[in-house]
């Protein structure tokens, strides 16, 4: 493969907007994005697989995936966000992952890996890196590739790497 990695988005929300899922799984790869989604479509414990075990294997499971994305994408159909899901996104947060909506008003959101502030891009902003390019945010990427990383509001563009690291030990 020649070139940089494509970009990396984690699906996550209720499993019973399976449909959604596949929506919004089909637009992404058309764009030549990598999507990492349900792999097991389980929920109110409807299926025998749906133990309290087997929730926290693929519970688990879905945080690794997270680990792995640049971009979580929450498929919230009516603004649902269940406790999982809320969970989740707590995690990606905390884990400095760009978090976007399907459904508003929360639009899409990043947090300055420097000083910890979130920035918000428009609601349904489908180039929504683009928009906080303009607004003065900067992308640094942190994989040998080039891929992912973290982002730096205006205020902290210019923040040498060192800085950047004591700030993220401090936390």
């Amino acid at each position: 493969m020649t070139g940089t990695m494509p970009w990396i988005v984690c699906l996550l929300g209720s499993t019973r907007f399976r449909e959604a899922y596949d929506a919004e799984n089909r637009r992404l790869t058309l764009e030549g994005k990598i999507v990492l989604t349900c792999g097991v479509w389980v929920h109110h414990e409807a299926e025998k697989e749906n133990s309290p075990e087997v929730k926290k294997v693929l519970d688990e499971l879905h945080l690794r995936k997270i680990d792995l994305a640049d971009e979580v994408r929450v498929i919230n159909v009516g603004k649902y966000v269940g406790e999982s899901t809320k969970r989740e996104i707590e995690y990606a947060l905390n884990a400095f992952k760009l978090v976007t909506w399907l459904e508003g008003p929360f639009g899409t959101q990043a947090v300055c890996e420097g000083c910890s502030h979130v920035g918000y891009a428009a609601v349904g902003q489908p180039r929504a890196h683009l928009e906080f390019a303009r607004d003065g945010w900067k992308m640094v990427p942190h994989r040998q590739n080039g891929t992912g990383g973290y982002a730096l509001c205006p205020e902290c563009a210019d923040t040498p790497e060192q800085e950047i690291e004591l700030a993220r030990m401090a936390r």
